[in-house]
């Protein structure tokens, strides 16, 4: 299609593919999907309309269901069924019921008490990128040592639907649990440190 354009480079990691793309990107708002994630079809024209509503909000982020990959349908929980203290750190939009937004820290705050943003999932101005790009050092967990230290400087809106699908299965680092855990705690323990001094534990 003419709109769409493909790029290829060899194989460095996912954190320098995505850092490739906002390079080459144009668009006021970054969209991201792994390659074994699922959009919604609706998910664009969602999108569109919560930017219109709400163009000061810096990064966006929305409901999705996971899907195990030997099972026949996705899971019936969507991720906000299962982390549902969303709801009391952000607080619904006025502008509709389905939109809702961070005040102060409170993006920073879902984050550490342990709910998942996934890239698929996630809507960021391009410009934000200007001043952070994702960490190709980081090789496990790099969309939480991303969005932890993104959440202390910007504002955050989150859409009520679900409106991606994310695939989990025994190759993707999702299924690797131990080592995954290790490095978001040593990311929050150098955030700390790095951002958080004169903050409470």
């Amino acid at each position: 299609h003419e709109k769409l354009t493909y790029i290829h480079q060899k194989n460095s990691g996912v954190s320098s593919a995505r850092n490739l793309g906002i390079s080459l990107s144009k668009g006021l708002y970054i969209c991201y999907l792994d390659s074994d994630d699922l959009w919604h079809r609706d998910k664009l024209e969602e999108v569109n309309r919560y930017v219109n509503a709400n163009p000061e909000i810096d990064l966006i982020f929305h409901d999705f269901i996971k899907h195990d990959i030997r099972e026949e349908a996705p899971y019936k929980s969507s991720n906000s069924d299962i982390f549902p203290f969303i709801y009391e750190i952000f607080e619904n939009s006025e502008s509709s019921d389905h939109y809702w937004t961070g005040k102060d820290e409170s993006a920073f705050n879902l984050v550490m008490r342990g709910y998942p943003f996934y890239p698929s999932s996630l809507i960021v101005k391009r410009n934000i990128h200007t001043h952070f790009r994702w960490d190709p050092g980081v090789l496990k967990s790099e969309d939480f040592n991303l969005i932890l230290k993104l959440s202390l400087i910007y504002s955050f809106g989150y859409i009520d639907k679900i409106l991606t699908t994310i695939k989990i299965h025994d190759n993707n680092k999702s299924a690797d649990t131990l080592t995954k855990e290790t490095v978001i705690i040593n990311t929050m323990k150098a955030v700390q440190q790095l951002y958080c001094k004169g903050r409470q534990s």
